[in-house]
């Protein structure tokens, strides 16, 4: 049992809104919105040679004032690659040159070999096309590795990935099937987490996380979409006329799939699409903190099914906003060959719609090898262009950008938009990605064991003076905290969130704090035997029946999480 996802965001939220005030730093107005530009030839090769005056931005269909321009060409860096781990933001960050690639490859519900071979040709383009500097990790089902210029590692994760996963979607399709598909719970079985956790934890393998699911856009209405879907299959009330191939839009009111999709089929696509958007905005989520411009290479075999063309829209803001491409291949080929469509599949169109959006690039065409090549070779070269917008306004809506060159012949990709929203200032960043981090974490319907706290905790009667509590001890093991020498001491900070919830599972109790460690050489040798200890005592306003504990190191940027329920 887990305490119910609106009631810990609601405790988020109140902690949050408990924070001292602070002083906005404007995105828009006083910082540069960056727009990373690719210019392709009729070849799908980068043009290298284009000037400032070629360009024209338009935000809102108004032009923009180009106030920064550079071109940035990357080159295999002879130099060892840097162990240290990626920089996340500290504020608004200068548009400085990147000499590094980001990828996270997202691998996809689903056979990803046949016809495309698409594990084939992740293989292919970690071992061969990659630079030696760039990042790179790798998310299935609920497993992500950490980002690695160990390329060759992530190749014997990918090669153990290829032999094991058909077995382990087998299981997953049987398990994740019918009626318990739609309703039952999305949680993976131990036995499957087992096998998972075989493809990720073999010797040598880069650093494993647990990716806990991120609510989508609209996960809400996209849930009950879906469930106006499964009951108009289950009444057989297809309708002949008012849709366009089954898309739903504004002014239609039945949701219905493709003509002929049976219930068996929908719960299936159902089931993998919900795993599937909740694995890309947990990636967006965590790309969002890091410098400069990220890659996100999305394999499925047909691509996600959303109801409504605004779902692929609001996906794809998202990714946008936080300056990530998403590059999309179908290994299952064509539309016409796809099972449990006779009419229309718009699952290719989401699939365009989001690599448009964010300046990326779709096919269901290639073999996988050969789109990996072309992706390598377009994001080998691009141009950073920066402006001031000229409408100054944080009304937090989404601002279009359109990039176009007066050169003839030439295709261009780029992010089509942002977010006109205030950001925390730099002071604050080490809050704000604390708090994005233990609000997933919280949320997630399962414990997460990157960090394998163990919690204690016991109801205290109220006292003279004191109310009602819940006394609870926590235990963090020193081996996955980041301690960083300093001054001759070991230095971190962790942040512990606690939530108590009654029979009813409401909440009545909460802390979240900040734990500053400072050690000294012995305390510090003490440490790496015996862990750290974290004893609280909750105010509660009746009697505790559960209690959630959420753990966040931020130099290590790993999580911990516990549910307890107290007897």
């Amino acid at each position: 049992m887990a305490l119910r996802v609106a009631v810990i965001c609601a405790a988020l939220i109140g902690l949050a809104q408990q924070a001292p005030p602070q002083t906005p730093a404007f995105r828009t107005g006083t910082t540069l919105v960056p727009v990373d530009v690719r210019v392709l030839d009729r070849n799908g090769k980068p043009v290298t040679d284009l000037a400032e005056r070629e360009f024209v931005v338009l935000e809102n269909n108004v032009r923009q004032q180009i106030r920064h321009f550079s071109a940035q060409a990357l080159t295999a860096d002879t130099a060892p690659p840097a162990p240290e781990p990626l920089r996340r933001l500290e504020g608004p960050a200068p548009l400085g040159t990147q000499t590094r690639r980001i990828f996270l490859i997202v691998l996809g519900r689903g056979r990803l070999q046949p016809p495309a071979r698409g594990v084939d040709g992740m293989i292919h383009f970690v071992r061969e096309r990659l630079l030696p500097q760039d990042m790179v990790a790798v998310l299935a089902w609920n497993r992500a590795t950490e980002f690695s210029t160990d390329h060759a590692q992530v190749v014997e994760l990918l090669e153990r990935f290829k032999k094991q996963h058909e077995r382990i979607e087998a299981d997953m399709a049987q398990h994740f099937s019918g009626l318990a598909a739609i309703y039952g719970s999305r949680e993976i079985p131990a036995r499957l987490q087992t096998a998972i956790d075989s493809v990720f934890a073999a010797p040598n393998a880069p650093g494993l996380r647990t990716v806990p699911e991120n609510a989508a856009p609209d996960a809400r209405r996209v849930a009950e979409d879906q469930r106006r879907m499964v009951d108009a299959v289950q009444r057989a009330e297809l309708l002949a006329q008012g849709l366009a191939g089954g898309r739903l839009t504004e002014s239609v009111e039945g949701v219905l799939p493709s003509e002929g999709m049976s219930l068996d089929d929908l719960a299936a696509i159902t089931s993998q699409t919900g795993q599937d958007v909740g694995k890309l905005t947990a990636g967006i989520q965590y790309l969002r903190h890091l410098d400069g411009e990220k890659h996100l290479l999305f394999l499925s075999p047909s691509g996600v099914f959303l109801p409504r063309a605004e779902d692929d829209r609001n996906l794809a803001s998202l990714a946008a906003d936080a300056r990530v491409v998403i590059d999309v291949i179908h290994t299952g080929g064509q539309p016409a060959f796809r099972p449990g469509f006779q009419g229309p599949d718009w699952r290719p169109m989401t699939s365009q719609t989001v690599a448009q959006e964010t300046g990326g690039s779709y096919s269901s065409l290639l073999m996988a090898r050969e789109f990996a090549d072309r992706l390598d070779t377009a994001t080998r070269f691009q141009y950073v262009l920066g402006y001031y917008p000229a409408n100054s306004t944080l009304d937090g809506r989404f601002r279009r950008i359109a990039v176009r060159v007066t050169r003839p012949g030439v295709t261009v990709h780029f992010r089509h938009g942002y977010f006109a929203t205030r950001e925390l200032p730099a002071i604050d960043r080490r809050h704000l990605l604390s708090y994005s981090r233990v609000t997933a974490v919280a949320s997630a319907l399962t414990d997460v064991k990157d960090i394998a706290i163990t919690v204690t905790a016991t109801n205290v009667a109220p006292a003279a003076g004191q109310a009602r509590g819940v006394q609870v001890q926590v235990k963090i093991p020193p081996d996955r905290l980041t301690l960083i020498e300093k001054d001759g001491r070991r230095t971190g900070l962790i942040d512990v969130a606690i939530f108590c919830a009654d029979a009813r599972e409401r909440l009545v109790g909460q802390s979240w704090n900040a734990v500053d460690m400072a050690m000294e050489p012995q305390a510090f040798e003490r440490f790496k035997t015996t862990g750290l200890t974290y004893n609280s005592r909750i105010p509660v306003s009746v009697e505790a029946r559960f209690v959630r504990v959420v753990v966040y190191d931020y130099a290590g940027d790993l999580a911990g999480s516990m549910m307890l329920r107290i007897k």
